[in-house]
């Protein structure tokens, strides 16, 4: 932002007037070096020779996909096998990255490394996290384990019973008596 605006007299190329900002020069050589005098906005031509036949069979397919409503990052997030972690591991091979490669910065190694113990651990890599809620998980799936099966009694006997009849009564005490409470999972 300009700290003063900026006067008519010198930007319309009267030169006899002082400037009114002190950054007009600056500007001015700026606009000079960055800014060709007459601006090419034109489509550039496509480079010679034609494109191998794969990519346009691939470009193709895409816009076909696109024309059908089809989207491409949509199809990525419903598909399963996506969904598995080892995926990741898999992908990150194929790309030649180890496990700790992920974290790696930009920063300069005296700001942040990500790569030392001191900052990241072993427990708090991906592998061990990972590891860790799988044990969670097989501990939740082995309490799941141990209830028994769960029977319903039904609303009402067929046949015209009374639902508050004696002998509805101990019918329904008699199967919850075989019941029992379990765990919220």
């Amino acid at each position: 932002m300009d700290p003063q605006p900026l006067q008519g007299n010198s930007q319309d190329g009267d030169l006899s007037q002082p400037p009114t900002s002190p950054y007009t020069a600056s500007r001015a050589l700026l606009r000079d070096l960055t800014l060709p005098p007459v601006p090419n906005f034109d489509i550039p031509a496509s480079p010679p020779g034609s494109p191998p036949a794969a990519l346009e069979a691939k470009l193709s397919q895409f816009l076909d996909l696109k024309k059908k409503g089809v989207h491409f990052n949509a199809k990525l997030t419903q598909s399963a096998a996506l969904r598995n972690p080892s995926l990741t591991d898999k992908l990150m091979g194929f790309v030649d990255l180890d496990g700790r490669a992920g974290y790696v910065t930009t920063l300069s190694p005296d700001l942040w490394n990500p790569l030392s113990e001191e900052v990241l651990p072993e427990w708090a890599t991906r592998a061990a996290l990972r590891q860790s809620q799988e044990r969670v998980r097989a501990e939740r799936a082995g309490l799941r384990k141990g209830g028994g099966p769960v029977e319903f009694v039904p609303a009402a006997i067929a046949g015209g019973g009374d639902v508050g009849s004696p002998a509805t009564t101990e019918q329904s005490e008699l199967l919850r008596a075989g019941k029992r409470k379990t765990g919220a999972f």
